[in-house]
Formats: structure tokens, C-alpha cells, sequence
């Protein structure tokens, strides 16, 4: 048996619907095979790319910044919440994610932030080193908050790099 990598990347439109742009197996996840899926995609005609939202790999990450220069990068909230529930109990993960959800479902990014802070505050005492991740982190996760004609909705269900261009 091979293990092997499904890449997928989804689109947004400015209708809201997905579509998807590529999907690619891989035998590893480095930036040379995201440098080639996007250099594949850009050759298909792939422009106007605004917002990238993937996990927080470092390979992922720098072939966004060097094919994608001037769009904004957000860290999946999706990867993100996981994470962050792996490092609190199984009794105190309702409670982490709901507060979670709160943020990433705020309207504005000053609101998000005042829940994320007020989030910080909860689990301070009891779980530190989840208080400060989140302050350290959450602001990656509400870059979809300066678009203002797309909700944070949509990208909080997305798990593989995805792009939103304008049409």
C-alpha cells in the first residue's frame, strides 16, 4: 500500500457558489508539489485570486505567497478548531468550540476580535496554552472578514486551499 495525497482546490465565486479547480494525487506534501498544482492552475487561466484559505503548512504557504502575490491568506477555521479541541479534554470541547463558533461566525472582524478576546479571558485560567493560541492565532482564521460580499460561512466548511476570484 501507497500512501498518497488527494490536493483539491475549490473556488468561490462572486455568486457564492464553489466550483472545483483541481484535484491532484501527490506522494508528499511539499511546496514543490503546491508550486506545480498552482503553476497547472495558473496555466489554465487561474487569475484575480483575492483570498486563499488553507491549513497552516509551510510549503502550502509560501507557493501561495509567490503565486498568488496580493491576495490575502486566511488559516482554515476548520483546521484551526481542530487543533485547538486537541488540547482540551474531551468535557470542555463543547464549550471551546461553541466559543469558537461565535467568533467565526461574527460579521465584523472588530466583533470577532471582542469575542475572541473575551474567549482568551474563559479559558485563561484553566487552559493557558489555549488562551494564548488564540491570541496568538485567531487573527488568521477572519481574513474572510475583509471581503464584505463573501460571509465567513463559506469558508468556515473548507478544508483544502481554496481561492475566491472575482468573475
Amino acid at each position: 500500500m501507497v500512501s498518497e495525497g488527494v490536493l483539491v482546490v475549490s473556488g468561490v465565486r462572486d455568486d457564492g457558489f464553489r466550483e472545483i479547480l483541481g484535484v491532484e494525487v501527490a506522494d508528499t506534501e511539499s511546496e514543490a508539489t503546491y508550486q506545480e498544482l498552482f503553476r497547472s492552475l495558473k496555466r489554465r487561466g487561474l487569475s484575480g485570486v483575492e483570498l486563499v484559505v488553507s491549513d497552516d503548512h509551510k510549503g502550502l504557504k509560501a507557493a501561495i505567497a509567490r503565486h498568488f502575490q496580493g491576495a490575502s491568506w486566511q488559516r482554515c477555521q476548520v483546521h484551526y478548531a481542530r487543533n485547538l479541541l486537541g488540547m482540551v479534554g474531551a468535557k470542555k470541547r463543547k464549550d471551546l468550540s461553541e466559543g469558537l463558533r461565535g467568533v467565526f461566525a461574527a460579521a465584523s472582524r472588530e466583533v470577532a476580535l471582542r469575542l475572541a478576546s473575551e474567549l482568551v479571558a474563559h479559558w485563561r485560567g484553566s487552559h493557558p496554552k489555549v488562551a494564548e493560541h488564540i491570541e496568538e492565532h485567531i487573527e488568521e482564521c477572519l481574513s474572510c472578514l475583509a471581503f464584505p460580499t463573501l460571509t465567513a460561512g463559506v469558508f468556515a466548511q473548507q478544508t483544502a486551499p481554496n481561492v475566491s476570484t472575482r468573475r
